[in-house]
C-alpha cells in the first residue's frame, strides 16, 4: 500500500513561521516610528503648554505682589500728589528716566504720565536729621522723617542698556516692555517732630535730598499704550486733595514668538486704595 507524500519535517528545512521577513520588519519599524513621532509631538505639546502656564502664573504672581506693595504705601499715605503735579526725581540716570514721554528727562507729571507720588508720615516722634547730617545720624533717626515715594514704569531696554548691576537680564524680544519702579527719598529737613508736626509742604524736588534710591518692583509690565489699553494710575480728588487712587497693571512677556499675558482676558489687575492718613 502506498502512502501519500509528506513533506519533510527535518529541522534543516526552512519554515515560514520561524520569524519575520525583511518587509515585515521594515513595516513594523515604520509603524513604530509613526507612533514615536506622535508621542513626541503630544508630549512636547504638553510640556510647552505646562511651561506657558507656569510662566503666566509667575507673571500674575509678580503683578499681585507689586500691586499689594503699592497699595500698602498708598493706604498709609499722608499726602498723595494731585493731577498736574510735576516732580523732578533726579538729574540723570536710567532708573528715573521718563521713557513714556519724549523729552521729559527725569521729570514726571501726575495725571499725564503713568506715575503716582506720595508722602508717608514719620513712624516715630523725635528730631528728623538735617539733610547735611552724617550718614550714621540719619540711619539712626530716619523714623522721625517724612519719606517720599513714587511709582512709575521705565522702558526695559533702557535699563538693560544702562549696564547697572540691578538692571534686568538681557532679553531682546522684550525690550519694549516696561519695568515698574519704586523711588524713595528720606526728607531730612531737621524738623523736630516731638509735637507731631505734620505740616510737610508738597515737594517737587526730591532729587535735592540725599539717601535716595530707585529699585525694580515688577519686570515684564505691558505698556499702557498696547492693546488692550489700561490706565496704570488714576486719582479721585477734590480741591487738590486726593481721596482715592486706582491702580491697574498688566503683564506681557514674549517667549519664542508667543506673547504671554497676565491676567488672562482683557481686564487688567485692578485695585482702588483710600489713603487713611490724609488730613
Amino acid at each position: 500500500m502506498q502512502h501519500p507524500y509528506r513533506p519533510s519535517t527535518s529541522p534543516h528545512t526552512p519554515s515560514h513561521n520561524a520569524g519575520m521577513t525583511l518587509v515585515e520588519l521594515l513595516v513594523a519599524a515604520a509603524l513604530m516610528g509613526v507612533l514615536m513621532l506622535a508621542f513626541t509631538q503630544v508630549f512636547g505639546g504638553s510640556l510647552r503648554a505646562s511651561g506657558e502656564l507656569n510662566a503666566r502664573n509667575e507673571l500674575l504672581s509678580e503683578a499681585q505682589i507689586a500691586q499689594q506693595f503699592v497699595a500698602a504705601k498708598l493706604q498709609n499715605a499722608f499726602y498723595v500728589y494731585p493731577s498736574g503735579s510735576a516732580i523732578q526725581l533726579s538729574q540723570s540716570g536710567a532708573t528715573t528716566q521718563n521713557t513714556t514721554r519724549s523729552g521729559a528727562g527725569q521729570q514726571w507729571r501726575v495725571g499725564t504720565d503713568p506715575f503716582i507720588a506720595l508722602l508717608l508720615p514719620p513712624t516715630g516722634r523725635g528730631q528728623c536729621p538735617a539733610n547735611a547730617a552724617s550718614t550714621s545720624v540719619k540711619n539712626a533717626n530716619r523714623q522721625f522723617c517724612f519719606t517720599f515715594h513714587a511709582f512709575y514704569p521705565v522702558h526695559r531696554g533702557t535699563l538693560v542698556r544702562s549696564g547697572l548691576a540691578s538692571a534686568p537680564p538681557h532679553d531682546p524680544q522684550n525690550d519694549d516692555t516696561w519695568v515698574l519702579m519704586e523711588y524713595r527719598a528720606n526728607l531730612f529737613d531737621g524738623v523736630d517732630r516731638t509735637l507731631d508736626q505734620v505740616a510737610q509742604p508738597p515737594l517737587d524736588r526730591p532729587d535735592l535730598y540725599r539717601s535716595r534710591s530707585a529699585q525694580m518692583l515688577a519686570d515684564y509690565v505691558q505698556p499702557t499704550t498696547l492693546a488692550p489699553r489700561y490706565t496704570m494710575f488714576s486719582t479721585d480728588e477734590q480741591g487738590g486733595t486726593v481721596y482715592s487712587v486706582a491702580f491697574e497693571l498688566r503683564m506681557l512677556q514674549r517667549r519664542v514668538g508667543k506673547a504671554l499675558t497676565a491676567p488672562a482676558g482683557l481686564a487688567p489687575l485692578s485695585t482702588r486704595v483710600y489713603p487713611r492718613n490724609v488730613p
